[in-house]
């Protein structure tokens, strides 16, 4: 029996009359590296999807502070295309990737300048501590670090995003579930370190922040960016074309 509140069919509604912009980006990509008519086909099965993921889409405070469904509708057309899970993960990342690395330096200074303040500490633990008890989301907390190795750390023993993957019937994108964790730490410079991960099956999931210092590539993901780095050198001018 569902104990959690999910997306009211007047936001799904407005939800599925923006499809077209949300899933833009997945469009033009899907151009570069297969050909139209096999990028329209996954482009209305991703819709069919996305109707099907969005009533039962979780939401904490009034908002869908869960996962990227698109990206998930998105993965389920591909693989019923027959395939892989880094066929599709590939372009999710590689459009997340893109959208960090253009926001602006003023903005990545902001940004990185909250996130190592108190007070992002104290918002991130008052917004985690609602939902403690909440059967769809996260038991997590958010610390300050007593050593000079690092400047605060969180400590996850329940995740609202590997819940919702196998909420909706793809538990194995689990083993990418913290490829945006990375991409932020590069973008704005959190010095991210995730030894201990859920996804990869581990019993709890910690994420150590630094500033100034280089953002580790997870164990999980080497394969996956070696990938990434390769279509960039294979498509450049293609990817610069569309982006």
């Amino acid at each position: 029996m569902k104990t959690y509140s999910t997306l009211s069919q007047d936001k799904i509604n407005k939800k599925i009359k923006k499809f077209d912009k949300t899933y833009k980006n997945y469009h033009k990509k899907m151009i570069i590296y297969y050909d139209k008519d096999f990028a329209e086909q996954i482009k209305q099965d991703t819709l069919k999807f996305y109707k099907e993921i969005l009533p039962i889409t979780p939401i904490f405070d009034g908002k869908t502070n869960i996962g990227n469904t698109i990206g998930i509708a998105f993965y389920k057309a591909m693989k019923q295309a027959g395939k892989t899970l880094d066929d599709a993960v590939l372009i999710s990342y590689e459009i997340a990737d893109e959208a960090h690395n253009s926001i602006p330096k003023i903005m990545v200074w902001i940004i990185r300048s909250f996130i190592f303040s108190r007070m992002f500490l104290k918002r991130m633990n008052k917004f985690f501590t609602k939902m403690k008890d909440n059967p769809a989301g996260w038991k997590i907390e958010y610390k300050k670090a007593d050593n000079k190795i690092n400047d605060f750390y969180f400590h996850c023993t329940e995740c609202g995003v590997i819940k919702y993957f196998n909420g909706c019937g793809v538990p194995e994108l689990s083993r990418y579930c913290n490829f945006i964790d990375y991409i932020q730490g590069k973008a704005f410079g959190l010095g991210v370190q995730n030894p201990h991960n859920i996804g990869q099956g581990d019993a709890v999931c910690e994420e150590f922040m630094k500033r100034g210092r280089k953002t580790e590539v997870p164990e999980n993901l080497v394969g996956l960016i070696n990938k990434y780095e390769t279509l960039k050198n294979k498509y450049p001018i293609l990817i610069n074309n569309f982006a």
